[in-house]
């Protein structure tokens, strides 16, 4: 004799012994909200291979917070900008808050797909209720112009670990002077911190920019080693590949206390 299959979403109480109760149905809508929304083979966003190394993955992890600092150096827009251009290229829908100043011709020159990417340039007091809508409709979401208070942070890092989003915090770039010394950092799963680099292709005066090299420590919470430290070019025309092109990784440059 067949048995009868319980229609998805129910659960199959049986026949309860003696004194056990039967065990109610569970709604279709609950168990669909329980299931996982995101397989394991799409935890990771695609990055620009120069990153993997810093990163310690190969790709941007779904739900992490990153944060992009400056110690004295420039070159954090650019970094955070080359972060996005691989997702986007791709059709990931990526979102700026906060950068008034953004060139939208350098972001296109640094690989980023301007077809897919959200920009709120000014918004006011509202800095952390826009990032907060950005991080439900969008995959990843560039902040920075703003200094928010920990709480706040810690908000929109949950935010975006709920939304299986990805949430970079800019700080100490031209665009956040403000936020030198106090870089937005807090709750980071990993920290690239700017501490050098050198444009190629200018003369005494002259000359046109052709790359851009960036010095980085990158800290990691949940990658060994703790730290490393790496240079990356950003070709910063058309004619070059759009990727981050690494130079030179060196081996752990701090221990697991340093930072």
């Amino acid at each position: 004799m067949a048995l009868p299959v319980p229609e998805a979403g129910e659960s199959n109480p049986g026949s309860p012994g003696p004194g056990q109760r039967a065990r109610p149905a569970v709604p279709g809508l609950i168990a669909q909200r329980v299931r996982p929304l995101v397989l394991a083979r799409d935890e990771l966003l695609p990055v620009a291979p120069g990153f993997a190394e810093l990163l310690g993955t190969p790709g941007l992890r779904r739900g992490s917070t990153l944060a992009v600092t400056a110690e004295g150096a420039r070159g954090t827009t650019a970094v955070a900008l080359a972060l996005l251009a691989a997702a986007s290229s791709v059709g990931v829908w990526c979102g700026v808050v906060g950068l008034e100043d953004l060139g939208l011709v350098a972001a296109d020159e640094l690989g980023v797909a301007l077809d897919h990417l959200v920009l709120v340039p000014r918004p006011a007091r509202r800095f952390s209720t826009v990032v907060a809508a950005l991080l439900d409709g969008c995959d990843i979401v560039l902040a920075g112009g703003s200094e928010l208070a920990p709480a706040d942070r810690r908000r929109l890092s949950v935010r975006a670990r709920e939304r299986r989003a990805v949430l970079i915090t800019l700080a100490g770039s031209q665009a956040t002077a403000a936020l030198v010394g106090r870089p937005w950092s807090g709750g980071a799963d990993v920290r690239l911190s700017v501490v050098g680099g050198e444009f190629a292709g200018l003369g005494s005066g002259s000359g046109r920019i052709r790359s851009h090299r960036v010095d980085l420590i990158a800290t990691r919470h949940a990658a060994s080693p703790r730290e490393v430290q790496a240079s990356l070019w950003l070709p910063p025309s058309p004619g070059d590949a759009p990727s981050v092109l690494p130079v030179a990784t060196r081996a752990a440059v701090g221990s697991a206390g340093a930072r």
